[in-house]
Protein backbone atom coordinates (compact mmCIF):
# COMPACT_ATOMS: atom_id res chain seq x y z
CA UNK A 1 0.00 0.00 0.00
CA UNK A 2 1.36 3.42 -1.00
CA UNK A 3 0.66 6.28 1.41
CA UNK A 4 0.88 9.45 -0.67
CA UNK A 5 1.00 12.86 0.99
CA UNK A 6 0.44 15.97 -1.12
CA UNK A 7 1.34 19.23 0.64
CA UNK A 8 -0.50 22.25 -0.72
CA UNK A 9 -0.87 26.03 -0.45
CA UNK A 10 -3.44 28.39 -1.99
CA UNK A 11 -2.98 30.25 -5.23
CA UNK A 12 -1.96 33.91 -4.82
CA UNK A 13 -4.57 36.18 -3.18
CA UNK A 14 -6.86 33.31 -2.16
CA UNK A 15 -7.99 33.53 1.46
CA UNK A 16 -7.36 30.57 3.74
CA UNK A 17 -11.07 30.01 4.43
CA UNK A 18 -11.88 30.09 0.70
CA UNK A 19 -9.00 27.69 0.02
CA UNK A 20 -10.29 25.12 2.50
CA UNK A 21 -13.88 25.54 1.32
CA UNK A 22 -12.97 25.01 -2.34
CA UNK A 23 -10.85 22.00 -1.44
CA UNK A 24 -13.63 20.26 0.47
CA UNK A 25 -16.60 21.23 -1.69
CA UNK A 26 -15.21 21.29 -5.25
CA UNK A 27 -11.82 19.59 -5.51
CA UNK A 28 -12.16 16.67 -3.11
CA UNK A 29 -15.14 15.13 -4.97
CA UNK A 30 -13.01 15.13 -8.15
CA UNK A 31 -10.27 13.22 -6.35
CA UNK A 32 -12.81 10.79 -4.95
CA UNK A 33 -13.80 9.80 -8.50
CA UNK A 34 -10.34 8.45 -9.31
CA UNK A 35 -10.83 4.67 -9.25
CA UNK A 36 -7.30 3.86 -8.05
CA UNK A 37 -7.74 5.93 -4.88
CA UNK A 38 -8.79 3.51 -2.14
CA UNK A 39 -8.57 6.03 0.72
CA UNK A 40 -8.46 9.82 0.83
CA UNK A 41 -8.57 12.38 3.62
CA UNK A 42 -7.92 16.11 3.82
CA UNK A 43 -5.70 17.64 6.48
CA UNK A 44 -6.25 21.39 7.02
CA UNK A 45 -4.04 23.59 9.16
CA UNK A 46 -5.24 24.49 12.65
CA UNK A 47 -3.56 26.81 15.17
CA UNK A 48 -1.59 25.13 17.96
CA UNK A 49 0.42 27.21 20.46
CA UNK A 50 4.10 26.44 20.14
CA UNK A 51 4.05 25.92 16.37
CA UNK A 52 4.74 28.54 13.69
CA UNK A 53 1.68 30.45 12.50
CA UNK A 54 3.04 30.64 8.95
CA UNK A 55 4.74 28.22 6.63
CA UNK A 56 4.91 27.01 3.04
CA UNK A 57 1.82 24.78 3.32
CA UNK A 58 -1.75 25.14 4.59
CA UNK A 59 -2.53 21.45 4.49
CA UNK A 60 -1.96 18.04 3.01
CA UNK A 61 -4.00 15.47 1.16
CA UNK A 62 -3.46 11.87 2.23
CA UNK A 63 -4.14 9.36 -0.54
CA UNK A 64 -3.80 5.59 -0.39
CA UNK A 65 -3.07 3.62 -3.57
CA UNK A 66 -2.66 -0.15 -3.62
CA UNK A 67 0.66 -0.43 -5.45
CA UNK A 68 2.98 1.06 -8.06
CA UNK A 69 0.92 -0.27 -10.97
CA UNK A 70 -2.18 1.41 -9.57
CA UNK A 71 -0.22 4.65 -9.15
CA UNK A 72 0.74 4.61 -12.84
CA UNK A 73 -2.84 3.86 -13.85
CA UNK A 74 -4.06 6.72 -11.66
CA UNK A 75 -1.70 9.21 -13.34
CA UNK A 76 -3.08 8.17 -16.74
CA UNK A 77 -6.77 8.04 -15.80
CA UNK A 78 -9.30 10.45 -17.24
CA UNK A 79 -10.59 11.14 -13.74
CA UNK A 80 -7.18 12.45 -12.76
CA UNK A 81 -5.99 14.10 -16.00
CA UNK A 82 -9.20 15.92 -16.94
CA UNK A 83 -10.62 16.07 -13.42
CA UNK A 84 -8.44 16.60 -10.36
CA UNK A 85 -5.25 17.71 -12.10
CA UNK A 86 -7.08 20.06 -14.47
CA UNK A 87 -8.72 21.68 -11.45
CA UNK A 88 -5.46 22.41 -9.61
CA UNK A 89 -4.85 25.92 -11.07
CA UNK A 90 -8.29 27.04 -9.86
CA UNK A 91 -7.39 26.89 -6.20
CA UNK A 92 -3.80 25.98 -5.33
CA UNK A 93 -0.25 27.05 -6.05
CA UNK A 94 0.45 23.93 -8.07
CA UNK A 95 4.07 24.97 -8.68
CA UNK A 96 4.71 24.82 -4.92
CA UNK A 97 3.05 21.44 -4.34
CA UNK A 98 5.16 18.71 -2.75
CA UNK A 99 4.15 15.10 -3.41
CA UNK A 100 5.72 12.31 -1.33
CA UNK A 101 5.03 8.59 -1.56
CA UNK A 102 5.87 6.94 1.73
CA UNK A 103 6.12 3.55 3.39
CA UNK A 104 4.33 3.86 6.72
CA UNK A 105 5.83 2.58 9.97
CA UNK A 106 3.20 2.52 12.73
CA UNK A 107 5.01 3.02 16.04
CA UNK A 108 1.97 3.59 18.28
CA UNK A 109 -1.74 2.94 17.86
CA UNK A 110 -3.94 1.08 15.42
CA UNK A 111 -1.78 -0.52 12.69
CA UNK A 112 -4.46 -0.18 9.99
CA UNK A 113 -3.16 2.07 7.18
CA UNK A 114 -5.89 4.70 7.43
CA UNK A 115 -6.53 4.53 11.16
CA UNK A 116 -7.01 7.78 13.02
CA UNK A 117 -7.99 8.58 16.60
CA UNK A 118 -9.28 11.99 15.51
CA UNK A 119 -8.36 15.20 17.28
CA UNK A 120 -5.34 17.18 16.08
CA UNK A 121 -2.37 15.76 14.22
CA UNK A 122 1.11 17.22 13.87
CA UNK A 123 2.81 16.53 10.55
CA UNK A 124 6.59 16.91 10.55
CA UNK A 125 8.45 16.96 7.23
CA UNK A 126 12.18 16.44 7.62
CA UNK A 127 15.32 16.09 5.54
CA UNK A 128 18.36 14.24 6.81
CA UNK A 129 21.38 16.29 7.79
CA UNK A 130 24.08 16.78 5.13
CA UNK A 131 26.46 13.85 4.80
CA UNK A 132 24.15 11.33 6.44
CA UNK A 133 23.13 8.27 4.44
CA UNK A 134 19.48 7.42 3.89
CA UNK A 135 19.95 4.10 5.68
CA UNK A 136 21.51 5.78 8.73
CA UNK A 137 18.76 8.39 8.77
CA UNK A 138 16.02 5.77 8.75
CA UNK A 139 17.70 3.71 11.44
CA UNK A 140 18.13 6.68 13.75
CA UNK A 141 14.67 8.10 13.11
CA UNK A 142 12.90 4.78 13.69
CA UNK A 143 15.14 3.92 16.63
CA UNK A 144 16.54 6.48 19.02
CA UNK A 145 14.35 9.40 17.93
CA UNK A 146 11.16 7.37 17.93
CA UNK A 147 11.89 6.32 21.51
CA UNK A 148 11.97 9.99 22.51
CA UNK A 149 8.80 10.89 20.63
CA UNK A 150 6.94 7.99 22.22
CA UNK A 151 7.43 9.65 25.61
CA UNK A 152 5.34 12.69 24.60
CA UNK A 153 2.40 13.14 26.98
CA UNK A 154 -1.00 12.65 25.37
CA UNK A 155 0.34 10.99 22.21
CA UNK A 156 -2.43 8.80 20.77
CA UNK A 157 -0.93 7.47 17.54
CA UNK A 158 2.47 7.82 15.89
CA UNK A 159 3.45 6.97 12.32
CA UNK A 160 6.68 7.64 10.46
CA UNK A 161 6.43 7.58 6.66
CA UNK A 162 9.76 7.12 4.87
CA UNK A 163 10.32 7.54 1.15
CA UNK A 164 11.07 4.22 -0.57
CA UNK A 165 14.42 3.47 -2.20
CA UNK A 166 13.06 4.08 -5.69
CA UNK A 167 12.71 7.80 -5.02
CA UNK A 168 16.49 8.09 -4.68
CA UNK A 169 17.20 6.41 -8.00
CA UNK A 170 16.06 9.46 -9.99
CA UNK A 171 17.41 12.26 -7.80
CA UNK A 172 17.36 13.70 -4.29
CA UNK A 173 13.82 14.22 -2.94
CA UNK A 174 13.04 17.43 -1.00
CA UNK A 175 12.28 15.47 2.19
CA UNK A 176 13.14 12.01 3.51
CA UNK A 177 10.23 11.36 5.82
CA UNK A 178 6.97 12.65 7.26
CA UNK A 179 6.10 11.93 10.88
CA UNK A 180 2.47 12.01 12.01
CA UNK A 181 1.62 12.42 15.70
CA UNK A 182 -1.99 12.45 16.92
CA UNK A 183 -3.38 14.17 20.05
CA UNK A 184 -6.91 14.60 21.39
CA UNK A 185 -6.95 18.30 20.51
CA UNK A 186 -4.98 21.52 20.16
CA UNK A 187 -4.61 21.93 23.93
CA UNK A 188 -3.15 18.44 24.29
CA UNK A 189 -0.79 19.00 21.36
CA UNK A 190 0.37 22.30 22.86
CA UNK A 191 0.96 20.64 26.23
CA UNK A 192 3.08 17.97 24.55
CA UNK A 193 5.14 20.64 22.79
CA UNK A 194 5.78 22.35 26.14
CA UNK A 195 6.84 19.13 27.86
CA UNK A 196 10.31 18.06 28.93
CA UNK A 197 9.88 15.03 26.68
CA UNK A 198 9.47 17.26 23.62
CA UNK A 199 12.44 19.40 24.61
CA UNK A 200 14.55 16.23 24.61
CA UNK A 201 13.10 15.11 21.27
CA UNK A 202 13.63 18.57 19.73
CA UNK A 203 17.24 18.65 20.89
CA UNK A 204 17.79 15.23 19.34
CA UNK A 205 16.82 16.48 15.87
CA UNK A 206 20.29 17.97 15.47
CA UNK A 207 21.67 14.43 15.38
CA UNK A 208 19.95 13.47 12.12
CA UNK A 209 17.85 16.32 10.65
CA UNK A 210 18.80 19.35 8.54
CA UNK A 211 17.25 22.27 10.47
CA UNK A 212 16.78 24.23 7.25
CA UNK A 213 14.47 21.52 5.93
CA UNK A 214 12.21 20.72 8.87
CA UNK A 215 8.57 21.83 8.66
CA UNK A 216 5.92 21.19 11.33
CA UNK A 217 2.22 21.55 10.53
CA UNK A 218 -0.76 20.99 12.85
CA UNK A 219 -3.93 19.83 11.10
CA UNK A 220 -7.36 18.34 11.57
CA UNK A 221 -8.70 15.57 9.33
CA UNK A 222 -11.71 15.18 7.04
CA UNK A 223 -12.37 11.87 5.29
CA UNK A 224 -13.35 11.97 1.62
CA UNK A 225 -12.94 8.25 0.84
CA UNK A 226 -12.85 6.29 4.09
CA UNK A 227 -12.20 5.55 6.84
CA UNK A 228 -13.12 2.19 5.33
CA UNK A 229 -10.98 1.76 2.24
CA UNK A 230 -12.58 0.97 -1.09
CA UNK A 231 -12.19 -2.57 -2.36
CA UNK A 232 -11.71 -3.66 -5.93
CA UNK A 233 -10.00 -0.44 -7.00
CA UNK A 234 -7.92 -0.76 -10.17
Amino acid sequence: MISRLVFVAPKPNMAEADFFRYWKVVHAPLGARIPQVVGYRICCRVPVPGLPTAGPFLGAAEIWIRDAAAAVAMAQSDEYVTGARADDPHWLAFWAMVVLDTEAHVLLGDPAPGASPGGVKILALVKRKPGMSVAAFREYSLGRHAELDLRLPGLRRYVQGHLPDGWYEVGEPPFDSVAQLWFDGAAEAAAALESDANRAAAADLANFVDPLHAIPLAVDETWVVGPQFRTGAA
